[in-house]
Protein backbone atom coordinates (compact mmCIF):
# COMPACT_ATOMS: atom_id res chain seq x y z
CA UNK A 1 0.00 0.00 0.00
CA UNK A 2 2.80 2.14 0.53
CA UNK A 3 4.34 2.24 -2.72
CA UNK A 4 0.85 3.14 -3.60
CA UNK A 5 0.18 6.02 -1.48
CA UNK A 6 3.62 7.62 -2.68
CA UNK A 7 2.47 7.55 -6.98
CA UNK A 8 -1.02 8.68 -5.70
CA UNK A 9 0.43 12.16 -4.28
CA UNK A 10 2.01 12.18 -7.68
CA UNK A 11 -0.78 11.15 -9.25
CA UNK A 12 -3.41 14.19 -10.74
CA UNK A 13 -6.68 13.59 -12.45
CA UNK A 14 -7.38 14.97 -16.29
CA UNK A 15 -9.63 17.88 -16.36
CA UNK A 16 -9.26 18.40 -19.86
CA UNK A 17 -11.39 17.22 -23.20
CA UNK A 18 -9.50 14.63 -25.09
CA UNK A 19 -9.90 14.10 -28.46
CA UNK A 20 -7.36 10.81 -29.35
CA UNK A 21 -6.89 10.60 -33.29
CA UNK A 22 -7.48 6.05 -33.27
CA UNK A 23 -7.80 6.18 -37.35
CA UNK A 24 -6.76 8.25 -40.64
CA UNK A 25 -7.93 7.21 -43.59
CA UNK A 26 -8.25 7.93 -47.41
CA UNK A 27 -12.10 8.74 -48.64
CA UNK A 28 -13.42 8.09 -51.77
CA UNK A 29 -15.66 10.68 -53.08
CA UNK A 30 -19.30 11.11 -51.20
CA UNK A 31 -21.32 10.25 -54.00
CA UNK A 32 -23.85 7.72 -52.82
CA UNK A 33 -24.11 9.86 -49.36
CA UNK A 34 -27.76 10.70 -49.90
CA UNK A 35 -30.54 7.37 -49.57
CA UNK A 36 -33.75 6.99 -50.60
CA UNK A 37 -34.63 6.18 -46.70
CA UNK A 38 -33.82 7.14 -43.39
CA UNK A 39 -34.32 5.41 -40.13
CA UNK A 40 -34.05 5.85 -36.61
CA UNK A 41 -34.89 3.00 -34.35
CA UNK A 42 -35.31 3.42 -30.57
CA UNK A 43 -34.18 0.63 -28.99
CA UNK A 44 -36.08 0.61 -25.37
CA UNK A 45 -39.39 0.48 -27.31
CA UNK A 46 -38.22 -0.86 -30.11
CA UNK A 47 -39.85 1.43 -32.74
CA UNK A 48 -38.49 2.33 -35.98
CA UNK A 49 -38.98 5.83 -37.70
CA UNK A 50 -39.03 5.37 -41.35
CA UNK A 51 -38.78 8.25 -43.81
CA UNK A 52 -39.46 7.22 -47.48
CA UNK A 53 -40.89 8.41 -50.17
CA UNK A 54 -38.95 11.89 -50.57
CA UNK A 55 -40.08 14.82 -53.02
CA UNK A 56 -37.20 17.19 -54.32
CA UNK A 57 -39.12 20.34 -53.48
CA UNK A 58 -36.12 22.50 -54.93
CA UNK A 59 -32.36 21.40 -55.70
CA UNK A 60 -30.91 19.13 -52.65
CA UNK A 61 -34.12 19.99 -50.62
CA UNK A 62 -36.33 16.56 -49.48
CA UNK A 63 -39.82 16.34 -48.17
CA UNK A 64 -40.46 12.75 -46.50
CA UNK A 65 -43.49 10.23 -45.58
CA UNK A 66 -42.99 8.28 -42.53
CA UNK A 67 -43.84 5.18 -41.69
CA UNK A 68 -43.62 3.57 -38.04
CA UNK A 69 -42.56 0.22 -37.39
CA UNK A 70 -41.80 -2.64 -34.92
CA UNK A 71 -39.34 -5.16 -35.42
CA UNK A 72 -40.73 -5.96 -38.82
CA UNK A 73 -44.25 -5.07 -37.99
CA UNK A 74 -45.67 -1.96 -39.86
CA UNK A 75 -47.81 0.42 -37.14
CA UNK A 76 -48.33 3.38 -39.40
CA UNK A 77 -52.16 2.51 -39.56
CA UNK A 78 -52.31 3.00 -36.07
CA UNK A 79 -50.66 6.20 -35.92
CA UNK A 80 -52.30 7.73 -39.25
CA UNK A 81 -52.31 11.41 -37.77
CA UNK A 82 -48.29 11.17 -38.61
CA UNK A 83 -47.69 8.47 -41.33
CA UNK A 84 -47.47 8.85 -45.26
CA UNK A 85 -50.67 7.62 -47.30
CA UNK A 86 -50.21 8.22 -51.27
CA UNK A 87 -53.99 7.46 -51.24
CA UNK A 88 -54.96 10.77 -49.38
CA UNK A 89 -53.26 14.27 -48.87
CA UNK A 90 -49.61 13.06 -48.51
CA UNK A 91 -48.19 14.00 -44.79
CA UNK A 92 -44.78 14.89 -45.48
CA UNK A 93 -41.80 16.07 -43.65
CA UNK A 94 -38.12 17.35 -43.62
CA UNK A 95 -35.20 15.65 -42.17
CA UNK A 96 -32.69 18.82 -40.37
CA UNK A 97 -29.42 17.68 -40.02
CA UNK A 98 -27.89 15.80 -37.52
CA UNK A 99 -31.59 14.55 -36.72
CA UNK A 100 -32.47 12.38 -33.71
CA UNK A 101 -35.78 12.09 -33.31
CA UNK A 102 -36.58 10.41 -30.28
CA UNK A 103 -36.64 11.68 -27.11
CA UNK A 104 -37.17 10.29 -23.73
CA UNK A 105 -36.66 6.53 -24.80
CA UNK A 106 -38.96 6.38 -26.98
CA UNK A 107 -41.74 8.10 -25.32
CA UNK A 108 -41.88 11.00 -27.75
CA UNK A 109 -41.36 11.71 -31.51
CA UNK A 110 -40.36 14.79 -32.71
CA UNK A 111 -41.07 16.07 -36.61
CA UNK A 112 -40.44 19.00 -38.64
CA UNK A 113 -43.50 19.63 -41.01
CA UNK A 114 -42.73 20.48 -44.80
CA UNK A 115 -45.02 23.84 -44.82
CA UNK A 116 -42.02 25.30 -41.96
CA UNK A 117 -45.95 25.73 -39.55
CA UNK A 118 -43.63 24.51 -36.16
CA UNK A 119 -42.12 21.42 -34.61
CA UNK A 120 -44.89 18.66 -33.92
CA UNK A 121 -44.33 16.09 -30.87
CA UNK A 122 -46.44 13.05 -31.29
CA UNK A 123 -46.30 10.45 -28.22
CA UNK A 124 -46.82 7.17 -29.55
CA UNK A 125 -48.04 5.14 -26.83
CA UNK A 126 -51.15 7.95 -25.92
CA UNK A 127 -51.66 8.36 -30.31
CA UNK A 128 -51.59 11.67 -29.51
CA UNK A 129 -49.79 15.13 -31.60
CA UNK A 130 -49.28 18.18 -30.18
CA UNK A 131 -47.40 21.68 -31.59
CA UNK A 132 -45.00 23.39 -30.14
CA UNK A 133 -44.64 27.28 -31.35
CA UNK A 134 -41.52 27.22 -32.54
CA UNK A 135 -41.97 27.87 -36.39
CA UNK A 136 -40.17 28.52 -39.46
CA UNK A 137 -37.01 26.90 -41.11
CA UNK A 138 -34.82 24.92 -38.26
CA UNK A 139 -31.22 23.43 -39.87
CA UNK A 140 -30.84 20.92 -36.94
CA UNK A 141 -32.44 19.22 -34.10
CA UNK A 142 -31.69 16.50 -31.62
CA UNK A 143 -33.50 14.90 -28.69
CA UNK A 144 -32.11 13.28 -26.05
CA UNK A 145 -32.88 9.99 -25.08
CA UNK A 146 -32.56 10.23 -21.34
CA UNK A 147 -34.30 13.92 -20.56
CA UNK A 148 -37.28 16.17 -21.82
CA UNK A 149 -34.79 17.93 -24.01
CA UNK A 150 -34.60 19.20 -27.48
CA UNK A 151 -31.85 21.11 -29.10
CA UNK A 152 -32.33 23.11 -32.27
CA UNK A 153 -30.40 25.11 -34.66
CA UNK A 154 -32.08 27.83 -36.36
CA UNK A 155 -29.27 29.37 -38.31
CA UNK A 156 -25.27 29.96 -37.79
CA UNK A 157 -25.88 31.82 -34.48
CA UNK A 158 -29.23 30.98 -32.85
CA UNK A 159 -29.15 27.72 -30.85
CA UNK A 160 -31.55 26.61 -28.37
CA UNK A 161 -32.14 23.80 -25.70
CA UNK A 162 -35.77 23.17 -25.33
CA UNK A 163 -38.42 21.28 -23.51
CA UNK A 164 -40.91 18.98 -24.76
CA UNK A 165 -43.62 22.38 -24.58
CA UNK A 166 -41.29 24.35 -26.26
CA UNK A 167 -40.57 26.35 -23.71
CA UNK A 168 -36.71 27.79 -24.13
CA UNK A 169 -34.28 26.38 -21.20
CA UNK A 170 -31.15 28.09 -22.61
CA UNK A 171 -29.60 29.76 -25.77
CA UNK A 172 -26.32 27.91 -26.38
CA UNK A 173 -23.14 29.69 -27.70
CA UNK A 174 -22.66 27.58 -30.37
CA UNK A 175 -21.79 29.04 -33.39
CA UNK A 176 -22.27 28.56 -37.59
CA UNK A 177 -19.50 29.49 -40.20
CA UNK A 178 -20.73 32.72 -42.20
CA UNK A 179 -21.82 30.89 -44.94
CA UNK A 180 -24.94 30.36 -42.57
CA UNK A 181 -24.71 26.07 -42.24
CA UNK A 182 -25.67 25.03 -39.18
CA UNK A 183 -23.34 23.94 -36.42
CA UNK A 184 -22.87 20.28 -35.78
CA UNK A 185 -25.42 18.65 -32.84
CA UNK A 186 -25.59 15.38 -30.86
CA UNK A 187 -26.19 13.92 -27.41
CA UNK A 188 -23.39 11.55 -25.87
CA UNK A 189 -23.66 7.90 -25.09
CA UNK A 190 -24.93 9.46 -21.53
CA UNK A 191 -28.08 11.19 -23.41
CA UNK A 192 -27.49 13.89 -20.60
CA UNK A 193 -24.78 16.00 -22.02
CA UNK A 194 -25.09 17.33 -25.25
CA UNK A 195 -22.30 17.80 -27.40
CA UNK A 196 -21.56 20.91 -30.16
CA UNK A 197 -18.96 21.58 -32.61
CA UNK A 198 -18.94 25.08 -33.89
CA UNK A 199 -17.56 26.14 -37.45
CA UNK A 200 -14.73 27.68 -38.48
CA UNK A 201 -14.91 31.43 -39.80
CA UNK A 202 -12.79 33.84 -40.44
CA UNK A 203 -12.81 34.93 -36.82
CA UNK A 204 -12.49 31.83 -35.12
CA UNK A 205 -11.58 28.03 -35.55
CA UNK A 206 -13.70 24.99 -34.76
CA UNK A 207 -14.41 24.06 -30.89
CA UNK A 208 -16.32 21.45 -29.12
CA UNK A 209 -18.13 21.96 -26.51
CA UNK A 210 -20.07 20.47 -23.75
CA UNK A 211 -23.33 21.30 -22.36
CA UNK A 212 -25.26 19.66 -19.51
CA UNK A 213 -28.28 18.78 -20.96
CA UNK A 214 -30.87 19.49 -18.40
CA UNK A 215 -30.08 22.99 -17.57
CA UNK A 216 -27.86 23.58 -20.97
CA UNK A 217 -24.72 25.41 -18.92
CA UNK A 218 -21.40 24.65 -20.56
CA UNK A 219 -19.06 22.17 -18.70
CA UNK A 220 -16.41 21.53 -21.37
CA UNK A 221 -14.75 23.76 -24.36
CA UNK A 222 -11.60 23.03 -26.29
CA UNK A 223 -10.66 24.05 -29.76
CA UNK A 224 -11.25 21.02 -32.34
CA UNK A 225 -8.59 22.35 -34.81
CA UNK A 226 -8.36 20.78 -38.42
CA UNK A 227 -4.26 21.68 -38.65
CA UNK A 228 -3.74 20.08 -35.76
CA UNK A 229 -5.54 16.94 -35.63
CA UNK A 230 -5.00 16.31 -39.57
CA UNK A 231 -1.66 18.23 -40.11
CA UNK A 232 -0.47 19.48 -43.60
CA UNK A 233 2.15 22.14 -44.55
CA UNK A 234 -0.47 25.26 -43.47
CA UNK A 235 2.23 27.94 -44.31
CA UNK A 236 2.81 26.63 -47.99
CA UNK A 237 -0.77 26.83 -49.12
CA UNK A 238 -1.77 29.67 -47.11
CA UNK A 239 -1.61 30.97 -50.61
CA UNK A 240 -4.98 29.16 -51.65
CA UNK A 241 -7.72 31.89 -51.63
CA UNK A 242 -10.06 30.51 -48.64
CA UNK A 243 -13.15 32.94 -50.26
CA UNK A 244 -12.75 33.58 -54.12
CA UNK A 245 -13.29 30.58 -57.26
CA UNK A 246 -12.63 26.95 -56.33
CA UNK A 247 -9.04 26.95 -55.65
CA UNK A 248 -9.74 23.07 -54.41
CA UNK A 249 -9.72 20.49 -57.48
CA UNK A 250 -11.47 17.66 -55.46
CA UNK A 251 -11.71 15.71 -59.58
CA UNK A 252 -10.52 16.88 -63.06
CA UNK A 253 -13.73 18.42 -63.44
CA UNK A 254 -15.00 20.22 -60.36
CA UNK A 255 -13.39 22.09 -57.52
CA UNK A 256 -14.10 23.10 -54.19
CA UNK A 257 -13.77 26.33 -52.22
CA UNK A 258 -10.20 26.84 -50.19
CA UNK A 259 -12.20 27.51 -46.82
CA UNK A 260 -12.69 23.78 -46.62
CA UNK A 261 -9.07 23.47 -45.69
CA UNK A 262 -9.68 25.19 -42.42
CA UNK A 263 -13.26 23.52 -41.36
CA UNK A 264 -14.63 20.26 -40.81
CA UNK A 265 -16.62 19.42 -44.43
CA UNK A 266 -18.79 16.07 -43.07
CA UNK A 267 -19.06 15.04 -38.66
CA UNK A 268 -20.53 12.42 -37.18
CA UNK A 269 -20.94 10.98 -33.79
CA UNK A 270 -20.37 7.35 -33.79
CA UNK A 271 -23.69 6.00 -31.57
CA UNK A 272 -22.92 4.53 -28.33
CA UNK A 273 -19.35 5.07 -28.17
CA UNK A 274 -18.55 8.69 -28.45
CA UNK A 275 -16.29 8.43 -31.39
CA UNK A 276 -16.07 11.49 -33.65
CA UNK A 277 -15.72 11.33 -37.50
CA UNK A 278 -14.52 13.80 -38.96
CA UNK A 279 -14.11 14.61 -42.64
CA UNK A 280 -11.82 17.27 -44.33
CA UNK A 281 -10.14 18.51 -47.35
CA UNK A 282 -5.95 17.72 -47.73
CA UNK A 283 -3.46 18.73 -50.58
CA UNK A 284 -1.88 16.68 -52.92
CA UNK A 285 1.01 17.53 -54.74
CA UNK A 286 2.76 21.29 -55.68
CA UNK A 287 0.64 24.62 -56.05
CA UNK A 288 -0.53 24.99 -59.63
CA UNK A 289 -1.41 28.34 -61.26
CA UNK A 290 -4.86 29.65 -62.67
CA UNK A 291 -7.57 28.84 -60.22
CA UNK A 292 -11.32 28.26 -61.34
CA UNK A 293 -13.00 31.89 -60.72
CA UNK A 294 -16.34 33.26 -61.57
CA UNK A 295 -14.87 34.67 -64.66
CA UNK A 296 -11.54 35.03 -66.98
CA UNK A 297 -8.80 36.73 -64.18
CA UNK A 298 -6.96 34.32 -62.56
CA UNK A 299 -7.51 34.22 -58.58
CA UNK A 300 -4.13 32.49 -57.77
CA UNK A 301 -2.88 29.35 -57.19
CA UNK A 302 -4.65 26.01 -56.62
CA UNK A 303 -4.07 22.77 -55.78
CA UNK A 304 -5.36 19.16 -56.07
CA UNK A 305 -6.63 17.80 -52.95
CA UNK A 306 -8.12 14.18 -51.03
CA UNK A 307 -10.56 13.98 -48.61
CA UNK A 308 -9.85 12.74 -45.40
CA UNK A 309 -11.46 11.16 -42.63
CA UNK A 310 -10.40 10.53 -38.98
CA UNK A 311 -11.94 8.69 -36.19
CA UNK A 312 -10.97 10.47 -32.59
CA UNK A 313 -12.61 9.11 -29.66
CA UNK A 314 -14.03 11.81 -26.46
CA UNK A 315 -12.76 11.39 -23.36
CA UNK A 316 -14.22 13.61 -21.30
CA UNK A 317 -14.22 14.37 -17.49
CA UNK A 318 -17.50 13.60 -15.62
CA UNK A 319 -18.93 12.53 -18.37
CA UNK A 320 -16.92 9.29 -19.59
CA UNK A 321 -16.96 6.16 -16.94
CA UNK A 322 -14.43 4.80 -15.53
CA UNK A 323 -15.73 1.45 -16.95
CA UNK A 324 -15.65 2.94 -20.67
CA UNK A 325 -12.00 4.59 -20.19
CA UNK A 326 -11.23 0.68 -19.29
CA UNK A 327 -12.63 -0.66 -22.82
CA UNK A 328 -11.09 2.42 -24.42
CA UNK A 329 -7.59 1.94 -23.28
CA UNK A 330 -7.96 -1.79 -23.93
CA UNK A 331 -8.84 -1.08 -27.49
CA UNK A 332 -5.98 1.45 -27.77
CA UNK A 333 -3.79 -1.16 -26.56
CA UNK A 334 -5.03 -3.80 -28.96
CA UNK A 335 -4.99 -1.92 -31.98
CA UNK A 336 -1.18 -0.62 -31.22
CA UNK A 337 -2.08 2.86 -30.09
CA UNK A 338 0.51 2.72 -27.12
CA UNK A 339 1.54 6.49 -26.77
CA UNK A 340 -1.77 7.65 -26.84
CA UNK A 341 -2.93 4.13 -24.29
CA UNK A 342 -0.23 5.18 -22.14
CA UNK A 343 -1.40 8.69 -20.96
CA UNK A 344 -5.29 7.18 -20.35
CA UNK A 345 -3.61 4.19 -18.39
CA UNK A 346 -2.31 6.42 -16.17
CA UNK A 347 -5.51 8.10 -15.34
CA UNK A 348 -7.33 5.02 -15.14
CA UNK A 349 -4.90 4.07 -12.52
CA UNK A 350 -4.77 7.54 -10.95
CA UNK A 351 -8.61 6.73 -10.35
CA UNK A 352 -7.75 3.32 -8.89
CA UNK A 353 -5.97 4.89 -6.48
CA UNK A 354 -8.23 7.53 -5.67
CA UNK A 355 -10.81 4.77 -4.77
CA UNK A 356 -8.30 2.88 -2.85
CA UNK A 357 -7.94 6.34 -0.88
CA UNK A 358 -10.79 6.41 0.06
CA UNK A 359 -12.31 3.38 0.97
CA UNK A 360 -9.78 2.80 2.94
CA UNK A 361 -10.24 6.01 4.91
CA UNK A 362 -14.21 5.71 4.66
CA UNK A 363 -13.20 1.95 6.55
CA UNK A 364 -14.28 -0.60 3.39
CA UNK A 365 -11.37 -2.28 3.46
CA UNK A 366 -12.54 -4.78 1.11
CA UNK A 367 -13.29 -2.70 -1.55
CA UNK A 368 -10.08 -0.82 -0.76
CA UNK A 369 -8.09 -4.38 -1.67
CA UNK A 370 -10.31 -4.59 -4.97
CA UNK A 371 -9.04 -0.96 -5.84
CA UNK A 372 -5.33 -1.76 -4.74
CA UNK A 373 -5.41 -4.96 -6.81
CA UNK A 374 -6.89 -2.86 -9.50
CA UNK A 375 -4.10 0.25 -9.61
CA UNK A 376 -1.70 -2.63 -9.32
CA UNK A 377 -2.84 -4.33 -12.83
CA UNK A 378 -3.06 -0.61 -14.45
CA UNK A 379 0.55 -0.17 -12.76
CA UNK A 380 1.85 -3.16 -14.79
CA UNK A 381 0.43 -2.29 -18.22
CA UNK A 382 2.11 1.60 -17.31
CA UNK A 383 5.14 -0.12 -16.91
CA UNK A 384 5.00 -2.63 -20.40
CA UNK A 385 3.58 0.64 -22.53
CA UNK A 386 6.64 2.86 -21.71
CA UNK A 387 9.31 0.07 -22.38
CA UNK A 388 7.75 0.66 -26.24
CA UNK A 389 7.89 4.43 -25.84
Amino acid sequence: MKFLEKLWKKGCKSKQVKVIVIENSKMDDDAGRFQDQAQFFEGFSGLTALFHDWWEYRMASYHWGLSIFHGEEDLSQAHTDITFNAGREAKRYRLPDNYQPWVMRGEALVLLSQDQSGLQIYYPKKRILEQTPHTGLVGGLVCSPELPRIAIAKGAKNVQLIDLEGSLIAELPIRGPDSGRSPFLAWLKSGRHLLGISRSSNHYKPSLMVFDGKTGALLHSIDLNPEELVPYDHKKFSVIDRELGFPLLTSPNSGAMGRLLDDWDHIELENGHDILHLEIQRPVGELLSGARGPGPQDLGPNVHVERRKIKAQLIIPNVTSIFAKHRIAENMIESGLKSEALELCQEIYDSCLYDAESCTRSGDHSEASKAEREAERWYARIVKLKKFN
